[in-house]
């Protein structure tokens, strides 16, 4: 502790003890003083329990808040850690990649080579994302922290996941609370699909549409199940899968009709299923 909290906790131990012996002062001599000193004991017993209290209440919010701090700073060192192993990788292996493409090159492998750019893409992809998951761009806290935490998720399941943030975050006209659940939700439903597929892939992307003063929030997935039902999926219960309470895409259902602003999009093609949150700048709800 530095001085300054060592004579904060002082005052708050004082006062604690002045309102104690306030109060057993008062009960002690209470025959033998009058009713208004009793009552001027009380009511100083009483300032000191709220002083103390309204001290306590700010170590622990000074606490929760530093707490929060170190969970995003070590999300933050765990991203560099991952940037820094791939960059020293590539490094180490720059000479036998070029090689390895020289040797399409010379056999005129064309095929051979494309094959071998698009799996060293999607690598660099990888390394691209991290980048792109920092405090620095991804600027509000708990967005930042859903982000990571999913694409740790996604990644330990063999997922690509493809982010994009071209805003500012701290600009969206929407409770962060509700923002993050239906982040939350429409990951976790992402990260399901393409968990399933050949080809696992995530895109997530974060911009403006001027044009319509509205910020989007666009998450598509590969998936497996061509025919599902697009509206079906927001009903109470509703779950492809044994064992799912189906409520997810119900909540942000609920989420959606309380904010007279957000909208959200859902359409799929033969390789995508696309999320898109439209929050409008304004309270008046238009429709993509």
């Amino acid at each position: 502790m530095n001085k300054k909290e060592r004579k904060l906790y002082i005052l708050l131990f004082i006062l604690l003890v002045c309102s104690i012996l306030l109060e057993c002062l008062s009960i002690i001599f209470a025959n033998h003083i009058s009713d208004s000193f009793i009552l001027l004991m009380h009511g100083s017993s009483m300032l000191s329990s709220i002083i103390s209290s309204i001290l306590v209440i700010y170590y622990f919010y000074q606490f929760r808040y530093m707490r929060q701090n170190l969970k995003h700073i070590k999300q933050y060192c765990q991203s560099l850690k991952s940037i820094r192993d791939d960059e020293k990788a590539f490094k180490h292996d720059f000479c036998n990649i070029m090689q390895a493409m020289g040797g399409y090159i010379s056999n005129n492998d064309m095929d051979g080579l494309r094959t071998y750019y698009y799996q060293l893409f999607n690598d660099c992809q990888k390394t691209n994302t991290l980048y792109s998951l920092t405090p620095e761009i991804v600027n509000e806290p708990a967005i930042y922290s859903i982000l990571l935490s999913k694409y740790y998720k996604a990644n330990d399941l063999g997922i690509t996941i493809n982010l994009n943030v071209l805003l500012n975050l701290t600009e969206i006209n929407m409770k962060i609370y509700e923002l993050t659940r239906i982040l939350g939700i429409l990951l976790d439903n992402a990260i399901e699909a393409a968990s399933e597929c050949n080809e696992k892939i995530i895109n997530i992307e974060f911009r403006k549409d001027n044009f319509r003063n509205r910020k989007l929030l666009i998450v598509e997935n590969t998936y497996l199940e061509k025919n599902i039902d697009t509206e079906r999926i927001f009903e109470k219960g509703f779950s492809s899968k044994p064992g799912n309470t189906g409520m997810g895409l119900w909540e942000v259902r609920q989420i959606l009709k309380k904010n007279k602003n957000l909208n959200l999009y859902t359409n799929k093609d033969k390789k995508y299923f696309k999320q898109q949150l439209e929050i409008y700048d304004t309270a008046k709800k238009k429709n993509a």
